[in-house]
């Protein structure tokens, strides 16, 4: 986690499970893949 110092901060205040795209904090706690698939897509879109 020493390479995510941004991230770090923030775990106390998330659920996990937590998913980070592209170095930026994007869901926690009860996701679908679903959710992530269209994120994913969308960066991919970009």
């Amino acid at each position: 986690m020493d390479s995510y110092p941004e991230i770090t901060k923030i775990l106390n205040r998330v659920k996990l499970t937590l998913i980070v795209l592209n170095d930026q904090p994007r869901f926690h706690g009860g996701i679908s893949t679903g959710m992530i698939t269209d994120a994913v897509s969308d960066l991919v879109k970009e």
